[in-house]
């Protein structure tokens, strides 16, 4: 499909658009502002069906067409959570050390929270693997390609 997807891209609207101004010249149209018009209208025919086969291409849930999530991002955002989290629990404990808080309340309040916080820290171990198992796999890569240049430069 994402091949379909590149070709599509210019290829096609450039297509319909001279084939579009090749068939009004071949009938008799001679203005060229005619012919200007039916080149445009033709490149914007074949915009249109590129961006309906990049919607189906995402609707069906193609993976190579979804962009891959940004993983800075994605890191960015589970430790701004890990934070809030343990700031809440933190205030939560102290008010019940204080007395503010019922220890019961504070035990119901308090388990979900860490709950969360457990899963939260796994995902984000889980996240710093695969960020960091990209920049192996890119090294890996590396490397390969220069001990080939290498081995083939002998």
């Amino acid at each position: 499909m994402v091949g379909i997807l590149r070709l599509t891209r210019y290829g096609l609207p450039l297509t319909i658009g001279f084939g579009g101004a090749l068939i009004r010249l071949a009938s008799g149209g001679t203005s060229p502002s005619g012919i200007v018009l039916t080149f445009l209208l033709g490149v914007s025919l074949g915009s249109l069906v590129h961006l309906m086969l990049g919607a189906v291409a995402v609707i069906s849930g193609s993976p190579d067409v979804v962009p891959p999530p940004n993983m800075a991002r994605r890191l960015e955002m589970l430790e701004k959570d890990k934070r809030i989290l343990l700031r809440s629990i933190r205030e939560i404990e102290f008010d019940a050390s204080l007395q503010k808080l019922d220890a019961d309340d504070a035990q119901r309040l308090v388990t979900p929270l860490k709950q969360r916080a457990m899963r939260l820290l796994k995902e984000l171990d889980a996240a710093r693997v695969d960020e960091h198992s990209g920049v192996d796999e890119q090294i890996a890569n590396e490397v390969k390609s220069r001990l080939a240049e290498a081995g083939g430069a002998s």
